[in-house]
């Protein structure tokens, strides 16, 4: 039987995996520092790349950088700068396509109505215009 765990949050920029039956973190990850403040986070799956690999999590930090994280591995993967100002600052993320497949990618959407979507490979298309 899985222990369970939540993922959670908050704007000291950790990112926390919490044990339900030890009601206690287990895993932090981050660096913690009031600029990098996470207001989103999204389950991005298992097995992204097609080696394997762990559970993943996207969290989005006001700044507009959106971070991968494996939470087995307790590392990051991979940092995504925003595309410009307006996309700074995400407070929603969604992962789109198929874990394990080729050309995985993300949705981010900011208080302003912009909205992108990137591939984990960084590439990108705005979908919105710039306010």
């Amino acid at each position: 039987f899985a222990e369970m765990r939540i993922v959670t949050a908050d704007e000291t920029g950790l990112l926390k995996v919490c044990s339900v039956e030890d009601e206690k973190a287990v895993v932090k990850l981050g660096e913690q520092a009031k600029e990098k403040i996470i207001d989103s986070i999204c389950w991005a799956g298992s097995n992204l790349e097609s080696n394997g690999g762990g559970r993943r999590v996207l969290s989005g930090r006001r700044d507009g950088v959106v971070q991968l994280w494996d939470i087995d591995a307790k590392c990051e993967l991979a940092s995504f700068d925003p595309i410009s100002d307006a996309h700074a600052a995400p407070k929603s993320i969604m992962l789109l396509g198929e874990a394990g497949g080729d050309r995985n990618s993300f949705l981010t959407c900011c208080e302003n109505g912009a909205v992108s979507i990137r591939t984990l490979d960084e590439s990108f298309r705005t979908v919105t215009a710039e306010r």
